[in-house]
């Protein structure tokens, strides 16, 4: 099966990318009488306090056994949890450690963003870029590592290009990073729909009103 290819775009670009799935997840999840959770940046900032910040540590060096993004098949984030996090010793005591530092949570949602890419393309002489994404929702039970739900979207933005020899002199410059930029913010809002919370425990109608007041 095709692998993904690794993310091409600048990291600050993928990290504004990754802002926003987090943005569009703690807007999700505002009025939900069912669901009560942390943001990412509290679970962040409740690991750095707890235990001296080891458990964030453990988390890098479990991140560490994991192979770059263009070795793993395509629509296999499932099967990937189960090899590198769920079959690791150390995945379970590091998902205890969580609950213990953010008030005995019972389960974690962990986004990713599996690949971020933009590639030019010659359409009988007509230049366009393709950014292509694809994000992936895990939700883990934390006292037992089992995945609750999943759900990935993967698609793609066509914008007109310069010809390949302009956009090799351009490639550096300003204009082109913030064409990058919009097309990638664009895809965000493209892959992050309603469609992605179908079937998430605890979803009421109240959830889809959320999200779509934020569209």
């Amino acid at each position: 099966m095709d692998a993904f290819q690794p993310s091409n775009r600048p990291i600050d670009e993928q990290n504004v990318f990754c802002q926003a799935i987090d943005t569009h997840i703690t807007r999700a999840f505002e009025g939900e009488p069912y669901i009560k959770a942390f943001s990412s940046k509290a679970v962040v900032e409740r690991l750095k306090s707890y235990n001296d910040g080891h458990v964030l540590k453990a988390f890098d060096y479990i991140k560490r056994s994991i192979p770059p993004a263009g070795t793993l098949s395509k629509e296999n984030e499932v099967a990937a949890y189960q090899q590198y996090f769920f079959e690791n010793p150390a995945w379970l005591p590091w998902l205890l450690n969580l609950s213990e530092a953010t008030l005995q949570a019972d389960a974690v949602l962990f986004p990713f963003l599996v690949t971020l890419n933009q590639f030019s393309l010659d359409d009988r002489g007509i230049f366009y870029n393709r950014t292509f994404g694809r994000i992936a929702f895990l939700l883990v039970d934390i006292n037992t590592g089992k995945l609750i739900w999943a759900r990935a979207s993967s698609g793609q933005i066509l914008t007109p290009s310069n010809a390949p020899q302009k956009m090799a002199e351009d490639i550096t410059g300003k204009k082109e990073k913030d064409q990058g930029l919009k097309s990638s913010i664009a895809l965000g809002q493209k892959l992050l729909t309603t469609q992605l919370w179908l079937g998430y425990p605890g979803f009421i109608g109240e959830l889809n009103s959320s999200i779509k007041s934020q569209e």
